[in-house]
């Protein structure tokens, strides 16, 4: 080992194992600054090694001949265990302080406690008035010292600080105690509360350099302001309100309608599905179509475009027949479906006209351009198969229903009634 910096056994006459005598240690092991340390001669072993042009191996073994001692293995878990104790208890120290200082306190009385602090435990005033309101918020909170509960000391002050309201303290106090990580949060909390009392104290004090009526004045724009704000809250809770009746109506009405149309259409709700989407839900769900339903309601429908095409109910179809002959039909078997201007039974419906309307006046509906190359009405429906038929009374499957009509919409359709114009 000739020629390593730090412990040279040969040039000092000393054995080169050093097992065979007693290891030197200092009072400052392990800090590497001992020239006659073995272990310093250890640590400077292994710090210069990147610089030394030495093998290694050489310096592993002799850095562990060094360490190998049994009573240097006893220092070592001496120190380790010291160490861990010290974590262990270094955020309980705050409240053994205070609830010392609180007892030492009401011994030595108001007037030389200050001094005694400063002369035998070398705190300053705020330090101890800081550990006594530490110890006097959380003592009753903490009952144990146990390790697990005890929270650390920069969240003890902050929460124990005069300028925290009790309100603060009463949020984050249990959560602290739970374990919760809530450094930040409770920073801005405090720094919010602080924010707000400032801005408190700055308007008393330019309210208190006004004159009196200047204060009076000042005052009723406050109270004035206030209830301003009081209004305009209450009217946007009243609003919330009433827009939340608004949608259970809505959706109300919706499954209602979603029922309606199941009972009466039935097993045929898929054709009927498919007719308005091969329409556009814009084109039947429109003002002119429901001028056109009333009309059939009142039985004197006319014609929106005069001279248009052929006319729906007269058209043939190979499998139905015209679909005047249809839908009576189809009447017959639902007479509740059928257009109350159809139905004989003036008694079932009401005083709505003065004569009823037969089944064979049915007036006639326009179209725009004829069924062209359609030889069976089947041939616009599809399968059921492609449509079925599911119970539509909750708000989830209704509002499946419509997204799928919503999807054969042509651009610039709506599904929603259009509102009338005015007058």
């Amino acid at each position: 080992m000739r020629g390593y910096p730090g412990r040279n056994f040969e040039e000092r006459g000393l054995p080169n194992s050093a097992c065979e005598r007693t290891v030197t240690i200092c009072s400052i092991a392990r800090r590497g600054r001992c020239p006659n340390c073995d272990l310093c001669s250890g640590m400077r072993l292994r710090r210069r090694s990147s610089r030394m042009n030495v093998p290694s191996d050489e310096i592993s073994a002799a850095v562990a001949a060094v360490e190998s001692s049994p009573e240097l293995r006893d220092l070592a878990r001496r120190i380790n265990e010291r160490e861990l104790l010290a974590k262990k208890h270094a955020h309980v120290q705050w409240l053994e302080n205070g609830r010392d200082l609180l007892n030492a306190k009401a011994v030595i009385g108001h007037g030389n406690f200050e001094e005694w602090c400063e002369r035998e435990l070398n705190y300053t005033p705020r330090t101890a008035q800081k550990l006594m309101r530490a110890a006097e918020v959380w003592g009753p909170i903490l009952k144990t010292e146990s390790s697990s509960v005890i929270p650390k000391p920069t969240i003890v002050y902050a929460l124990s600080a005069p300028s925290v309201s009790q309100e603060i303290r009463d949020t984050y106090v249990p959560r602290v105690i739970a374990g919760e990580e809530v450094g930040t949060e409770l920073r801005i909390a405090i720094k919010g509360y602080r924010d707000a009392v400032k801005k408190v104290q700055e308007r008393e004090s330019r309210l208190a350099a006004k004159s009196p009526e200047a204060q009076k004045a000042q005052v009723q724009r406050e109270q004035a302001k206030a209830r301003r704000e009081t209004r305009a809250a209450e009217q946007r809770q009243t609003e919330r309100e009433q827009h939340q009746i608004e949608q259970e109506r809505q959706a109300t009405a919706r499954s209602a309608a979603l029922a309606l149309i199941m009972a009466c259409f039935g097993d045929d709700l898929p054709s009927l599905v498919a007719l308005i989407a091969e329409a556009g839900p814009g084109s039947v769900f429109s003002y002119i179509a429901e001028r056109e339903w009333h009309a059939l309601v009142q039985g004197e429908a006319t014609s929106v475009q005069e001279g248009a095409g052929t006319v729906v109910d007269e058209l043939k179809f190979a499998d139905v027949g015209t679909v005047k002959t249809f839908v009576a039909r189809k009447h017959e078997t639902h007479p509740w479906s059928m257009p109350p201007s159809t139905i004989d039974d003036k008694e079932a419906i009401g005083p709505l006209h003065d004569e009823p309307v037969s089944n064979d006046k049915l007036p006639s509906l326009p179209r725009a351009t004829p069924l062209a190359g359609a030889e069976k009405l089947s041939d616009f429906l599809p399968t059921k198969s492609a449509f079925p038929i599911r119970p539509l009374g909750s708000r989830a499957e209704c509002m499946h229903s419509r997204s799928r009509v919503q999807s054969n919409t042509k651009p610039g359709g709506s599904l929603g009634r259009p509102a009338r114009p005015s007058a």
